[in-house]
């Protein structure tokens, strides 16, 4: 009986937490999107990115188009200005580009985007 009466108060915690978890639908995708982005600037593998236009940029990443969307965060362009890019491995002892910082404006109100490094 005790155990059905803890299950209940968790439940109806828990709840709680859920409603009031997120401002906003809006909010709840940016809160995805920084964790998505979050975790891949924090992989462990590191990626060179080539492009003619553009150069040549380290980044983190656990596949190509990872790499490719972190690039396209440095350079400050499209995925789509990109396609063409080559990814391979990096050379051994390289170092990654730090992530760019990202300010976003909900209601006025700036929001900064921190990545985890």
């Amino acid at each position: 009986m005790r155990t059905a009466s803890l299950t209940a108060q968790l439940e109806a915690t828990m709840s709680k937490r859920r409603k009031s978890s997120y401002a906003s639908p809006v909010h709840r995708e940016a809160v995805i999107i920084a964790r998505e982005r979050n975790a891949r600037w924090n992989s462990k593998n590191l990626l060179l990115v080539a492009h003619p236009i553009y150069g040549e940029v380290i980044v983190p990443g656990d596949s190509p188009l990872s790499a490719i969307d972190s690039a396209a965060e440095v350079w400050g362009c499209s995925v789509d200005d990109i396609k063409g890019a080559a990814v391979k491995a990096a050379p051994l002892g390289a170092v990654s580009a730090p992530p760019p910082r990202i300010v976003l404006l909900y209601k006025g109100v700036k929001m900064n985007i921190k990545s985890g490094k």
